[in-house]
């Protein structure tokens, strides 16, 4: 079951065009030249605020105006944005973990290890948090998504203590841990 919010819009479209496709072009240009780094940490941060700034400027190219339904793209879309906060999150909890082991003295030999080691830490937690939580959302889904008009289709969800259970203790987590990094 879809919803369709038609509101006023909050600026005029060639505005809202301009401010969404700056950030995509500099996020793509920015994320090229991280991929050399083998810092699984910086890319995947990177990456996902990429991603987050092309969806946008996708969203609004084609729902400007209007309230389209096209509902294969706007069930990914929104399984995106739900995981995109809690990705941002455990990005910048790698990041710091990274920054951490680096700054201790450690012999050169041992550093090339340690980063192989730490890449493979970040991605069990970059990739297995979000891959448990998943399914979770979908008990949380008051329909599959919220298609709002001049910024595209997004999770919809109910206001209860599973929601909040589910979508803002693991940032919270996330973000303590983090704290203890830095």
């Amino acid at each position: 079951m879809a919803v369709y919010y038609k509101a006023r819009p909050l600026m005029r479209s060639s505005v809202q065009w301009t401010n969404s496709r700056l950030p995509s072009t500099c996020c793509l240009l920015i994320l090229r030249s991280f991929i050399r780094t083998h810092v699984f940490a910086i890319f995947w941060y990177l990456y996902w605020i990429a991603l987050g700034n092309v969806l946008l400027l996708i969203n609004t190219c084609i729902w400007r105006g209007n309230v389209r339904n096209i509902p294969v793209y706007s069930d990914i879309v929104s399984r995106i944005w739900q995981i995109y906060a809690l990705e941002i999150y455990l990005s910048i909890l790698c990041l710091n973990k990274f920054i951490w082991t680096i700054s201790r003295p450690a012999p050169s030999v041992k550093v090339y290890d340690t980063r192989r080691r730490i890449n493979r830490i970040d991605a069990a937690i970059v990739f297995g948090i979000p891959l448990v939580m998943s399914p979770l959302f979908f008990f949380i889904s008051g329909g599959r998504y919220l298609i709002i008009e001049d910024f595209g289709p997004w999770p919809f969800v109910t206001t209860s203590i599973e929601t909040f259970l589910v979508m803002m203790v693991p940032t919270f987590v996330a973000g303590v841990i983090s704290i203890t990094f830095s």
